[in-house]
């Protein structure tokens, strides 16, 4: 994964939005609300033990935007995934 994304995913369920670890895709990060942001703010995911920096603004919509923090590298590939 040399290609970083512009916005990290979120995933949407009953109880509301939540982040999304961006290597694994298991982990529930952060819990959003509309009024949600942050600078420099380090997410943990228990799952595949990755931190993750980064920075929420306001959205077009309800829910905020979340990039990864400016100046930070894109996530490692996941254990037991073979590079070239």
């Amino acid at each position: 994964m040399s290609k970083t994304a512009a916005e990290l995913a979120c995933k949407t369920t009953m109880s509301g939005a939540w982040v999304v670890c961006p290597v694994c895709r298991r982990g529930k990060l952060l819990r959003l609300t509309e009024a949600t942001r942050a600078q420099g703010l380090v997410l943990f995911c228990r799952q595949c033990k990755h931190e993750s920096v980064v920075e929420i603004k306001p959205g077009d919509g309800k829910m905020p935007r979340v990039t990864p923090w400016p100046g930070t590298q894109s996530p490692p590939c996941p254990e037991g995934v073979k590079g070239p």
